[in-house]
């Protein structure tokens, strides 16, 4: 609102003065004085004009109305698994506890799954608790040991957690170890195929060996040989018509399944002789493999599809000894990739070296380099 003012202004009319005196008496004459006349002039009406109300424009304000929704029913759960834990380890043949949650309870029915290299060698109904949905269950496991994955499976929901199942080391009883194949190894169908590893107080003295394909349920080949303790090493030949895919490698001791029989895998991959991945040289010597100076080492392996049917082998000092060539040669591989050389370092010459073997050249060029040592 704007407010206006007015400001009037004031006449002032002076009527007369004194004048000052100089000693003499004013003679005041009887004569009539010229008297000025003033005219009064009527003042104007100042009009001030009446303020209008203008009324503000009217608003209006709808009600926010706040509307009870109704939370949906959840329709999905979610399963836990937390006991093992990813990639712990338990003992084959044991007893183990398998535990974990499931939140919302929205199943009857809980399933739990445990598998061993591809193949499942447990199942069961498991117990929850409906109010918390917390559920566990304790089991005797089966004696097989290796990688394992246990899945747990429900209304709307599964999970799953990987560990591995190990050999009774530390127990007493039979004990069957795999160093090789090491798990996730490549195997090629009529190629040879390493084995080796530990065994003790086998039943009746004997080590049986398997390969399993179409995800461990079909026997490829096998094979047995009289052991009762120690460290054993053998070769096998894939049949040439060994079904590629996911496959394992089983050395156990008594009747599977029966009595105190014990069970060790390795899953592999099985490719076939013309796939074009079927091109690799795997070393059969153990990973710990050493030469000794001034005397003669063999060593063997295994060639896929190699160019020429032979491989280059080169023994080379480390760059700290000079990297210096110790030992070089060919070797012949024979129709089911086999071949062996024997190598032997000068006695001048020690320290950590690498081992290389390679086939082909060009976009056929395929090697394998090993660390080693030549030993004083």
């Amino acid at each position: 609102m704007r407010i206006r003012f007015f400001v009037l202004p004031l006449l002032v009319i002076v009527l007369g003065a004194c004048a000052e005196g100089d000693g003499t008496a004013a003679v005041v004459t009887s004569q009539p004085q010229s008297v000025a006349v003033i005219t009064e002039t009527a003042v104007p009406t100042l009009t001030i004009p009446s303020a209008t109300h203008t009324p503000l424009p009217t608003t209006t304000i709808n009600p926010v109305v706040f509307e009870e929704t109704a939370v949906p029913f959840a329709t999905e759960e979610r399963l836990r698994i937390l006991e093992p834990a990813f990639q712990a380890e338990v003992t084959a043949g044991e007893m183990a506890t398998f535990a974990g949650t499931v939140t919302p309870v929205l199943s009857t029915t809980l399933t739990l799954r445990l598998a061993v290299a591809y193949d499942t060698i447990y199942t069961a109904t498991v117990p929850f608790d409906a109010q918390s949905g917390a559920w566990s269950l304790t089991t005797e496991l089966p004696p097989v040991a290796g990688p394992a994955e246990l899945q747990l499976s429900g209304a709307s929901d599964s999970a799953t957690v990987e560990f591995t199942i190990v050999p009774p080391m530390n127990m007493p009883g039979p004990l069957v170890t795999l160093d090789q194949p090491v798990v996730g190894e490549t195997a090629v169908a009529g190629y040879v195929l390493f084995l080796s590893g530990e065994a003790r107080d086998l039943l009746d003295d004997r080590l049986y060996m398997a390969v399993l394909a179409d995800n461990c349920r079909t026997t490829a080949a096998a094979f047995s040989i009289e052991l009762t303790t120690g460290i054993w090493k053998g070769e096998l030949v894939l049949p040439a018509n060994t079904p590629p895919g996911p496959a394992c490698v089983v050395a156990y001791t008594g009747t599977r399944g029966q009595g105190m029989w014990l069970e060790t895998r390795a899953p592999i991959t099985i490719l076939a002789a013309d796939d074009p991945r079927a091109a690799f040289i795997r070393l059969g010597n153990n990973n710990d493999l050493t030469f000794q100076a001034g005397a003669a080492t063999e060593i063997y392996g295994v060639a896929a599809n190699a160019p020429d049917n032979e491989v280059q082998v080169t023994l080379l000092l480390d760059e700290s000894g000079g990297g210096e060539v110790l030992e070089t040669g060919t070797a012949d591989v024979n129709v089911y990739g086999y071949w062996q050389i024997v190598l032997a370092p000068s006695a001048e010459r020690t320290g950590p070296a690498m081992l290389t073997i390679s086939m082909g050249d060009g976009i056929d060029y395929v090697e394998l380099q090993q660390e080693t040592a030549v030993l004083p």
